[in-house]
């Protein structure tokens, strides 16, 4: 009954349960045996290899149990996302698409899906995508959803980061390494940055208390471009 409210927690959100290194080694243990077991029901052994791809930490080991719990388990759009998600650690950003497009084919409103979209988009340096997609999962998701901020600062970075190579292509091709004044990083593109900058901040506060600081990887690139974009404005 223990390992069955275990396996309901972490389905509906990984992040909201908090467990220590013994409840990871109890639940990989009991996961085992129930893979091990032959008279293991079915409903069981599926709960069995999400938490025992759940607790592996090493995103080629979590690969074939999600594979497995995937062909093993009714259609499941949470399941597909972990299934994508795997894929996305080992960087194959073609796999993250492909499945997480099928998520929105077993569940249309799976707004988690949107997010993995945009990461693979942004990845592949697909920013006009990357934003579309971000934006989706914004529209789609509740207020207090954990990513919320990362699609926040990865909206900024894509933003900054087109303006950025649309600059550098258009000083490339008058001979100049200075910006100007007709750089992308001006006008309504600076200005969308910054203001997607501004409220991933804010929402990063509101949310710290549930959820932690975010990922402040995407956050920390948007300063350093917006203090780059500064100079283009004069």
């Amino acid at each position: 009954k223990a390992f069955s409210h275990l396996y309901e927690a972490l389905f509906i959100n990984e992040r909201a349960v908090m467990l220590d290194d013994q409840d990871h080694a109890w639940g990989r243990s009991f996961a085992q045996q129930l893979l091990c077991t032959p008279s293991t029901s079915a409903k069981m052994r599926c709960q069995a290899l999400f938490v025992q791809g759940h607790f592996t930490k090493e995103p080629i080991a979590c690969l074939p149990l999600f594979a497995k719990l995937f062909q093993e388990s009714p259609p499941s759009a949470r399941v597909c996302e972990l299934l994508a998600a795997s894929h996305g650690f080992l960087r194959q950003w073609g796999e993250l698409e492909r499945l997480s497009l099928r998520s929105l084919e077993i569940d249309a409103g799976y707004y988690h899906a949107y997010y993995a979209l945009a990461v693979a988009a942004k990845q592949i340096s697909d920013n006009p995508k990357a934003i579309q997609h971000f934006k989706k999962y914004l529209q789609e998701c509740p207020k207090d959803a954990n990513k919320s901020v990362d699609a926040m600062f990865g909206i900024s970075l894509c933003i900054l980061t087109e303006g950025n190579q649309s600059g550098k292509d258009n000083r490339a091709k008058k001979g100049s390494n200075r910006p100007s004044k007709k750089d992308p990083w001006e006008g309504k593109d600076l200005a969308e940055a910054k203001k997607y900058y501004t409220l991933g901040v804010e929402r990063d506060e509101e949310l710290a208390r549930f959820w932690g600081i975010s990922d402040q990887g995407d956050r920390k690139i948007v300063e350093l471009y917006l203090k780059l974009a500064e100079p283009s404005r004069g």
